[in-house]
C-alpha cells in the first residue's frame, strides 16, 4: 500500500511540473521553491484527503450573480451534492475570509479555508496545490476577473479546478468568480468594463476584450455576465455573444442575489431574489455587426428563469419564460422589447 500511496505522489508531482512548465508566462511562473509568503488567512477544521466518495464525472457549477450571496445554493445544492463534511477552499486575490464561518455553518463542513493568491508565483507553489487538490469545493469570491486570469490562468490553479469538476467536485463564483468560470470569458484586462448603451453603438468597442478555455467543463459554450439587471448588461451580451458566431455560445446571467447550480446532466435550476437569463443565439441574426458600426444582432431566444426554475443545457427543456429580442444599435432605444428583462 506505502509502494502505492508513494507513486501516485510522484505521479502528481510529475504531472504537475509538466503543466507548469507549460505555462506562457514569465519566469515568476516557475513552482516555488520556498514558501516565504502566507497563501492562507485563516482556516476552520483540518483538510483530509479525499474523505467524501466523489463520483468521477459527475461534477457540478455554481454560478452566482453578485450582490448578497444565495443561502439555499450552499444549504440546498451544494450541500447536497457532496453531503456532509466536505473540506471548502475560498479563491481570492484580496480581501478577508469572511465566507469561512459562513460556508462552514451552510454546508456543515469539515473544513473551509480562504487562499489569497494574488500571484503567479502563489498560483505555482507547492503549498496552494497541496490545499487545492484536497478541496471538495472550490469557491472564487467578488474581485477583480482581470487579475483571476492574469495570475491563474496556465497555472495549477486552473488544473485543480477542471480537475475537481471532472472528480465530481462543486466548483463556483460570484461576480468576478462567476465571471471566469467558462470557456469564453470577459476580460477588460485594465480598462473600464463594457457598458451595454456604448457596446451597443460600438461593435468592436476597446472594452470588448475575451480570454478562452479558463473553464472545461460539458456543458455547451457559453459567456457569463453578472449584476445582470441593475447594471443593464442585457445590451453588452448580446454584443459578446455575436463576436462569436460559428460557435453560437449560450449566454448564462444572473441578477445580484440570484444563482444557477447546474449539474453535470445538465440541469440548471435557480435559486434567490431574482432572475437567471439563458440567452441562445443558435438561429439569431449577429450578420450585420460589423468592427466600425453597431451591434446589430435579431431575434436572440431569451429564457428568464427565477426561483425554483430549471432549464436543462443539453435538450433545452424549461420552465421559464422565454420571448425573443433584438438589439439594434442604429436606434436610439436600442432594445426590442423595449424592457428585455420582463
Amino acid at each position: 500500500m506505502r509502494i502505492v500511496v508513494s507513486l501516485i505522489v510522484m505521479l502528481e508531482c510529475f504531472l504537475i511540473s509538466i503543466f507548469c512548465l507549460a505555462s506562457t508566462s514569465t519566469s515568476s511562473s516557475k513552482i516555488a521553491t520556498s514558501e516565504h509568503f502566507t497563501v492562507d488567512t485563516s482556516k476552520t477544521g483540518v483538510m483530509t484527503y479525499m474523505d467524501i466518495k466523489l463520483r468521477p464525472n459527475h461534477g457540478a457549477i455554481l454560478l452566482m450573480g453578485g450582490g448578497r450571496d444565495v443561502d439555499e445554493s450552499f444549504a440546498k445544492r451544494v450541500k447536497a451534492h457532496l453531503g456532509r463534511g466536505a473540506d471548502v477552499i475560498v479563491l481570492r486575490t484580496s480581501g478577508t475570509a469572511s465566507y469561512n464561518e459562513y460556508l462552514s455553518d451552510l454546508l456543515e463542513a469539515n473544513s473551509v479555508e480562504t487562499l489569497i493568491v494574488d500571484s503567479r508565483e502563489k498560483a505555482n507553489s507547492k503549498s496552494v496545490y497541496e490545499k487545492l487538490n484536497k478541496a471538495e469545493f472550490i469557491w472564487i469570491a467578488g474581485g477583480d476577473q482581470s487579475e483571476y486570469l492574469k495570475y491563474w490562468s496556465r497555472t495549477p490553479v486552473q488544473f485543480l479546478i477542471n480537475q475537481l469538476y471532472k472528480r465530481g467536485g462543486v466548483i463556483g463564483g460570484t461576480s468576478a468568480g462567476m465571471a471566469i468560470l467558462s470557456k469564453i470569458s470577459y476580460n477588460p484586462a485594465g480598462v473600464r468594463g463594457a457598458i451595454s448603451e456604448e457596446v451597443a453603438a460600438d461593435f468592436c468597442h476597446p472594452s470588448v476584450r475575451f480570454d478562452k478555455n479558463f473553464l472545461s467543463n460539458k456543458i455547451p459554450t457559453y459567456i457569463t455576465d453578472t449584476h445582470f439587471a441593475a447594471r443593464d448588461r442585457m445590451g453588452r451580451l448580446v454584443n459578446f455573444l455575436a463576436h462569436f458566431p460559428s460557435e453560437a455560445p449560450l449566454g448564462i446571467a444572473a441578477d445580484e442575489n440570484t444563482a444557477i447550480f447546474i449539474t453535470s446532466d445538465g440541469r440548471g435550476i435557480v435559486d434567490g431574489s431574482g432572475s437567471v437569463y439563458i440567452l441562445k443565439t443558435n438561429e439569431a441574426d449577429t450578420s450585420l455587426s460589423r468592427c466600425g458600426g453597431e451591434t446589430i444582432v435579431f431575434s436572440v431566444k431569451r429564457i428568464r428563469l427565477q426561483a425554483g426554475q430549471e432549464y436543462n443545457f443539453f435538450n433545452g427543456r424549461t420552465n421559464g419564460r422565454s420571448i425573443f429580442l433584438d438589439v439594434d444599435g442604429r436606434d436610439r432605444f436600442y432594445y426590442q422589447p423595449s424592457d428585455p428583462y420582463e
